[in-house]
């Protein structure tokens, strides 16, 4: 079954991602950083969290974040067309690891009537080019989401050759084709990680605990 990626992805791959930039890497002095925020150091630990950006998916939260990637972030609520709250959305632009400057997008564990209350006080709501909906929340409810554990992380790169890819992550456990849109799916079980390949465009690279369990 193919999962849909998170609704700001979906977004940003139809509208803006060609001038928002993606996975560069910069001839000058890199960004400090630590090891276990690279993206192919990522790991599963033996209770079943993923570790992945110097993050600890359900346990670490957008505060926790924003202390790494800086305080430059939106948080959006997304809806389907019948204004149904389906998810919590933090977008950084760029964040940098070392010579590394990708977008960022974090879900957040957020409940179901939490959910509707957030849209509710939403100043306004408007319609994504995908047809659903989204709410930029103010300030105030932003703020109020800091210590939301984050369920899902993913990091949107640029066109890379399968060959760097394979260097840094190493060859996938399993492959999964999509003849609908020619991408593939690289499922790595123990990294809790999901590469989206697209021959045609950016990688997508997605963290979550569930990846490489309910999958296969």
């Amino acid at each position: 079954m193919i999962r849909r990626l998170p609704v700001f992805v979906q977004a940003l791959l139809a509208t803006l991602l060609l001038v928002l930039g993606g996975w560069l890497l910069f001839p000058d002095a890199p960004h400090p950083y630590k090891k276990e925020q690279l993206p192919w150091n990522s790991f599963r630990d033996e209770q079943g969290h993923v570790h992945a950006l110097g993050l600890t998916i359900g346990k670490s939260t957008l505060a926790d974040a924003m202390a790494l990637y800086g305080r430059d972030v939106e948080v959006k609520l997304f809806a389907d067309a019948q204004l149904r709250p389906t998810s919590v959305e933090a977008y950084f632009p760029t964040i940098y690891i070392g010579s590394i400057k990708a977008p960022l997008i974090l879900r957040l564990a957020v409940g179901p009537e939490r959910k509707q209350a957030l849209l509710k006080e939403a100043p306004g709501v408007r319609a994504t080019p995908t047809g659903d909906k989204e709410a930029l929340l103010s300030d105030f409810q932003a703020r109020s989401l800091l210590h939301a554990p984050i369920e899902a992380i993913t990091l949107v790169g640029r066109d890379l050759p399968e060959e760097a890819l394979l260097k840094r992550f190493g060859p996938p456990p399993y492959r999964r084709k999509s003849p609908a849109d020619k991408t593939e799916r690289w499922i790595y079980p123990d990294k809790g990680l999901e590469i989206i390949v697209d021959p045609e465009g950016r990688e997508v690279f997605e963290w979550a605990d569930f990846i490489g369990r309910t999958q296969l």
